[in-house]
């Protein structure tokens, strides 16, 4: 299964979309000046986050039926 949530860009701006709304972007981060990598680097962290967290409410639902 693919992962429900990516990163990519929107308008110049670095999103998290959400894959299974159509690619919707969900969550935006703004540039860092000073810090170029950081939006970057909170983005992958929260994908990864969010993404461990729907494969592990899916598994649940998959468990119970």
């Amino acid at each position: 299964m693919s992962d429900r949530f990516s990163v990519g860009r929107d308008e110049g701006h670095l999103v998290i979309r959400d894959n299974e709304r159509g690619g919707r972007a969900v969550i935006a981060f703004l540039p860092n000046d000073r810090k170029p990598d950081a939006p970057l680097n909170m983005a992958s962290v929260c994908v990864k986050a969010l993404n461990e967290t729907t494969e592990k409410y899916r598994s649940r639902g998959r468990n119970t039926k």
